[in-house]
């Protein structure tokens, strides 16, 4: 019996390669006018040896940031902002890209992920495709790694995002089940590892081109480029993503934006003031999203907290006592069930009458 050598580490040369820079066209470059930067992960179609980003995927981000604008483009140029000729599922090489709002030079942006609007109405209409796996339980394996050990259910709109989810009315998204944060569309398995770099927003799921048939499938496609996220992406980069629920399209989504928008956190730090969108939820929960003009003191003081977590509020200027009090008698409620189905009033009466319906079925089966 002979011992085998221990293997080399994986590579991480992702920081060598720069990452693209994508610009806001309303902001001068001495204003720190970039919203996003994506590292080089995609090889070039004719050059293996060249490295940009997936387009479809950096402009989907993009107009994620730029308060849902599907109608946004890039350009390569401020002044002459013509769109880029590159196909959408083509790589994007150069090192600065503006994304472009038509008619609306100063569009706002979004500065966290819970201010920011789940598209009800545009979703559907957009690229991502259906996903028609036919499961609607959860299968026991990684669904990167294919790994039967060490595995944790991982969300895909994280628990720590209820009142996003509640505001948003992501219950009618799930797999016909009471619609909570832990129904099954919303879990998948991950190895523990794999897991954590999910959390950490290392990496997400998208659409990817296979040029066969089907047309697009979800894969891996990593976000960041120190060194865990590297050695995560030489092996895992563009990977098939199996074992997916059938509904789970629209909770994929909105991990894409919980993920991605985070990198919108220094063009809100520059110290000026930004066009923004910011959510406001009165007494009863009902909630409005508002365009405003907010100084660079106040974006500080809004968002000045969460290091790497990304843009992440530190306080609403406009929050009363009783907003905060009721934010956490809602999440104080979601403990409480009955014959293991959550009861309590949600800010959506459509969403309750949903929920009362299920208790009743609950109890007719029994």
């Amino acid at each position: 019996m002979s011992v085998r050598a221990a293997p080399p580490p994986p590579a991480h040369d992702l920081a060598a390669r720069g990452c693209i820079v994508f610009r806001h066209p309303g902001y001068s470059h001495t204003c720190w006018d970039y919203i996003l930067s994506l590292p080089r992960v995609d090889t070039h179609p004719s050059e293996p040896n060249e490295y940009g980003v997936h387009h479809a995927t950096a402009l989907l981000a993009c107009q994620i940031i730029g308060n849902n604008a599907f109608d946004g483009y890039l350009s390569t140029s401020r002044e002459n902002p013509e769109k880029i000729t590159t196909p959408a599922d083509g790589v994007l090489m150069e090192a600065n890209y503006f994304f472009i709002v038509p008619g609306n030079a100063k569009y706002p942006v979004v500065p966290s992920f819970q201010d920011w609007k789940f598209p009800q109405t545009e979703f559907e209409s957009l690229w991502w495709p259906n996903i028609t796996t036919g499961l609607l339980d959860l299968v026991s394996g990684c669904a990167v790694t294919q790994c039967a050990y060490s595995l944790e259910k991982a969300h895909l709109v994280p628990q720590t995002e209820k009142v996003w989810y509640r505001r948003n009315s992501m219950f009618t998204h799930s797999c016909g089940q009471l619609g909570g944060i832990d129904n099954n569309a919303n879990l998948l398995y991950l190895r523990i590892d794999t897991h954590r770099s999910f959390d950490n927003k290392d990496w997400v799921i998208v659409p990817k081109p296979t040029y066969s048939d089907p047309e697009f499938t979800y894969a891996v496609h990593v976000l960041d480029c120190d060194k865990p996220a590297a050695q995560f992406y030489t092996n895992w980069h563009n990977c098939e993503v199996l074992n997916l629920q059938d509904n789970s399209k629209a909770y994929l989504f909105a991990r894409f934006a919980w993920a991605v928008i985070q990198g919108v956190k220094p063009f809100l730090m520059a110290g000026i003031p930004r066009n923004i969108v910011r959510v406001e939820a009165d007494k009863k929960g009902t909630s409005t999203w508002e365009v405003k003009l907010v100084s660079g003191k106040e974006l500080d003081e809004l968002y000045g907290e969460g290091g790497s977590e990304g843009a992440t509020p530190r306080k609403n200027l406009k929050r009363t006592r009783s907003q905060a009090d009721s934010e956490t008698e809602w999440e104080e409620e979601d403990e409480r069930s009955v014959d293991g189905i959550l009861t309590h009033t949600p800010f959506d009466p459509v969403e309750l009458s949903i929920r009362l319906e299920m208790i009743k079925r609950r109890k007719g089966e029994d």
